[in-house]
This record gives C-alpha cells, structure tokens and sequence, in this order.
C-alpha cells in the first residue's frame, strides 16, 4: 500500500503542526537553549549589516545574533548561512562577529571569479576542531583560494 510504502511518513505530515515567528533576528534568537541541530539561512544575514537606528549598529545586531545562534544550537550544531556582502568588509564583518560568539568555521567562496555566479557562504560549528569545507567549481573540482 502506498502508506507501507512511505513507513507512514505521509500520515505524520498530515498530522504536523508548525508554527511561524516572524521577529527581527538582530535582536538574538528567542528560542531555547540547545534548541537546534543545525540552521540554515539562505540571503538574511546581510540585512543585519546595516543600522535600524542609533542604538541599533551593525555590529551590535549581528553579535546578538550570532550570540544566540551559538546558544540555540546544540553542542556539535552547525549552521549553513548563505548570503550577499556588499563588499569585502562586510564578510570580514559577519565571519568576526560569528567568530567572536565562539563558533569555528568560515566563510567559503564559490566562484569568486564571477560577477553573476559568486556565493559567499558562512559555514559554521559549535565544535571548535570544525573546518569549513573548501569551494567547488561547477564541476566539483576544488576552487583554488
């Protein structure tokens, strides 16, 4: 039967229930401690690269930020944030406040050659031995840094 099929996999979807929370995340994340796994974040985390208002900075939001990611994810949790810097000094900007909230890791460039194609992505570990994996081309061949 198509139920023995998918182990009841489509009875527990219909069954779920999820919640949406919609918060501004440069105020730090309001979820427990040792919440997560992992996060992924696909083209937000730039946003926190400009100031809401004088009390609000740059960098201010994205140490709370990162601050509170580090405490939602569990011990060994990783985080994949994909994003957009306007320049070179805002990636500087992000990859330090993340590193300052003690997570390990770094940000990956796939395609830096490229005007269109370049993605930055800020691959993070709560574990500190975590090495951020090197980029690939579209062929999957190592990019050279």
């Amino acid at each position: 039967s198509e139920e023995e099929a998918d182990g009841g996999a489509g009875d527990r979807a219909a069954n779920a229930t999820a919640e949406l929370l919609e918060h501004d995340m440069g105020l730090g994340l309001p979820f427990r401690d040792g919440a997560f796994d992992g996060a992924v974040s696909v083209s937000a985390l730039q946003w926190l690269c400009y100031d809401n208002d004088a009390a609000s900075s740059a960098p201010r939001r994205l140490n709370r930020f990162f601050a509170s990611l580090y405490r939602c994810l569990r011990a060994g949790g990783r985080a994949a944030l994909q994003f957009y810097p306007e320049n070179d000094a805002q990636a500087a900007l992000i990859a330090a406040a993340a590193q300052r909230a003690g997570f390990a890791g770094g940000v990956v460039v796939d395609f830096p050659r490229s005007t269109k194609a370049r993605k930055h992505y800020l691959c993070l570990s709560t574990e500190r031995r975590y090495r951020a994996p090197d980029a690939r081309d579209a062929a999957g061949a190592p990019q050279r840094r």
